[in-house]
């Protein structure tokens, strides 16, 4: 139905716990889990969302089994967090990045393959030695199948010109957002198929739901 254009920014999720939280590091939060089924719980933005995939993603990835506790969106997810209701959440950092600022909550990774520009002291889950447990929300641009070549082209070039453009990469990037200059056309397309296969792998072995 859709022509991939061009890719456009790319966030990781993040793993962070409570500033209250024993839990120092990446490494102590995997060891607890492992020797303690269960006991730890994880918050997401409700059943199916990519805060719960990730999570999910996580546990496979690392050999731990957490409980899920979902929510009606992530904001009252994270309330529980600061309360200590909840251990851990994997979510965006447009909605933690403040909270880690002020001290409020620690991250303990960003799933990405490298650290990012505006956290420079959050290690990545590839750093830790865990590549499977990458998850990023990505965006992109697609046309409607049957486009001219030359229109979906000539968009490609004009998003390609722009996500080089430092007056607008920074200001995704100050929320962790990393631009996708060399994901488009074809390389785009094979990001989405890759995407679709991976996850629902995920969803298959999980057996989560949406409701």
């Amino acid at each position: 139905d859709f022509t991939p254009v061009h890719a456009m920014f790319r966030t990781p999720l993040v793993l962070a716990v409570s500033s209250n939280s024993p839990l120092k590091t990446a490494q102590q939060l995997i060891e607890f889990a492992k020797a303690n089924p269960e006991k730890l719980n994880f918050g997401s933005a409700g059943p199916g969302t990519g805060t719960h995939l990730s999570g999910e993603l996580f546990q496979f990835a690392t050999g731990t089994k957490l409980t899920h506790v979902p929510y009606r969106g992530s904001t009252p997810a994270l309330q529980d967090l600061l309360g200590g209701r909840i251990d851990v959440m994997f979510d965006y950092l447009n909605l933690l990045g403040s909270q880690i600022k002020n001290g409020k909550v620690r991250a303990l990774a960003v799933l990405g393959q490298e650290r990012l520009k505006a956290y420079p002291d959050i290690p990545s889950i590839v750093e830790l030695g865990f590549p499977e447990a990458v998850s990023y929300a990505w965006s992109g641009v697609a046309v409607p199948a049957g486009t001219p070549a030359p229109i979906v082209k000539k968009l490609s070039d004009a998003l390609d010109v722009a996500l080089r453009d430092r007056s607008v990469t920074e200001v995704f990037e100050n929320d962790g957002g990393a631009p996708m200059a060399d994901v488009k056309l074809d390389s785009f397309r094979d990001l989405i198929v890759s995407e679709k296969k991976k996850w629902a792998e995920v969803i298959d072995k999980s057996g989560a739901t949406v409701n």
